[in-house]
């Protein structure tokens, strides 16, 4: 049988085998934080050093008092053992309280790091939000700006390895402007009609959230016709899992998709379509800013009514015209264009039928000459034309031919009603009839009223 020693001495180790146990199950559950675990070590190592010790001190203690007493194994060895055991528990108490405190600190730094993850990304974004804002100011390219758009979304979502940007061109169909990991010559060449995309299974009020679809390849190959599939097998587009998608929705009316794609199978999570989607409201604001800009240029340069260039835009432009003729010893017609008796069209039909009879002239005037020529209203019922080097011969062959589709062209009141319209013009030549800008303005002007006084005296009204 065994004495009451080699009972204390089985209990403690026992308690060793315990203490071991338990440093592995601490171990294990911090394995993927070094520092927990060479903490926990440590406290371990000292746990043992600690109660080897006292466990010898014991031994020796109870041998002096058993010489002293005569006693054996008895109520001391019982007394002093149990402290020892009630020590070595307050022991293990402080490991596992160690044990808590360390899981707390480790998840409390995940926390942080996954906070500070997304508010890298967050960085992140508005960086390139910030940086496509300066690109819209700077460049008039649109393209361009969603090339890069595109790019920093590629950029910033995680597992996104391809992207493409279309837009819905006349209201028919999308064309790719811009992509990331395709061959976008390739791309250019495709041309989806609303229905081939998986918005037909969506109404406008649907698409103001991102989606995301699994196996894009086989949506594309089972709806798109077949001369489109096969493009987009050479651009290299059929080999994605999955594709994030959302509609770039401006002024309620769809402007394109963007899309960011992945090798991967559900590639994407909640995260990735909150972000997506914070990305595309930016877009939409600064394209929506872009073309407001471009508006106020537009109407800035422009007139309203027929399109041509302003007086003001018209004269910067002849300038430019005027600085390119010198450096190339060349020269320019300036032709000024007056509409003969339109003030009575206007008073007798209405300024409606008259705005309609000056958009019917601007428009043959426009096909009448070339991209290298510049016109304009010059106010009222006066417009102008600067024809860069074109002999006066062809400019009054071309002149001629005008009227000739202003008789073809009757301009319609009602059903039973039309006018025909006529002009007079005036044509001076720089340099051959004028050294500067404002003497060529005066020379074409007074050749016009000339023309309009012979047309006076010698033909009828034209109403």
């Amino acid at each position: 049988m065994m004495n009451k020693r080699d009972t204390n001495i089985l209990k403690t180790q026992t308690i060793y085998f315990l203490a071991a146990t338990l440093i592995m199950i601490i171990f294990n559950l911090f394995l993927e934080n070094q520092k927990a675990v060479i903490q926990i070590l440590v406290l371990f190592i000292t746990i043992n050093i600690m109660t080897f010790t006292y466990y010898k001190y014991l031994r020796k203690k109870i041998s002096n008092i058993e010489v002293k007493t005569g006693e054996i194994g008895g109520e001391t060895e019982e007394r002093y053992f149990g402290q020892f055991n009630n020590l070595f528990l307050s022991l293990s108490k402080k490991l596992v309280e160690q044990r808590n405190y360390i899981e707390e600190k480790n998840n409390l730094i995940k926390k942080h790091n996954t906070l500070n993850t997304k508010l890298n990304k967050l960085t992140k974004i508005k960086d390139s939000i910030l940086a496509i804002s300066h690109l819209i100011m700077e460049t008039k390219n649109i393209d361009e700006i969603l090339n890069a758009i595109l790019n920093k979304a590629v950029e910033i979502i995680d597992h996104a390895d391809k992207g493409s940007f279309l837009v819905l061109k006349n209201e028919k169909s999308f064309e790719f402007v811009a992509s990331i990991g395709y061959n976008h010559e390739k791309l250019k060449l495709i041309k989806i009609p609303y229905n081939e995309t998986f918005f037909k299974y969506h109404d406008i009020s649907d698409l103001n959230s991102p989606y995301m679809v699994n196996d894009i390849s086989k949506f594309n190959k089972a709806n798109m016709k077949k001369e489109n599939y096969q493009i987009l097998v050479e651009a290299n587009g059929v080999n994605i899992k999955t594709t994030m998608s959302s509609a770039i929705i401006i002024n309620n009316d769809i402007y394109g998709i963007l899309n960011v794609d992945s090798y991967k199978e559900d590639a994407f999570n909640d995260e990735d379509l909150k972000m997506i989607e914070y990305f595309k409201e930016q877009i939409q604001l600064l394209i929506k800013n872009r073309i407001l800009i471009e508006e106020k240029l537009y109407y800035s340069q422009h007139d309203g009514l027929t399109g041509l260039y302003s007086r003001h835009f018209f004269k910067n432009e002849l300038i430019k015209m005027k600085e390119m003729v010198n450096k190339e010893q060349s020269n320019f017609s300036l032709v000024l264009f007056d509409l003969n008796d339109f003030k009575k069209i206007n008073d007798k039909y209405g300024h409606d039928i008259g705005d309609k009879g000056l958009k019917v002239f601007s428009e043959i005037l426009s096909s009448s000459f070339r991209d290298t020529d510049i016109l304009g209203r010059y106010g009222g019922d006066e417009f102008i034309a600067g024809i860069y080097n074109l002999n006066n011969d062809v400019i009054e062959e071309r002149l001629m031919l005008m009227n000739e589709e202003l008789e073809e062209t009757p301009i319609y009141i009602d059903e039973n009603n039309s006018f025909i319209l006529s002009f007079s013009y005036g044509i001076a030549t720089y340099p051959d009839s004028a050294s500067n800008i404002d003497e060529l303005f005066n020379k074409a002007d007074q050749r016009m009223y000339e023309q309009k006084k012979k047309f006076h005296k010698e033909s009828n009204n034209c109403i």
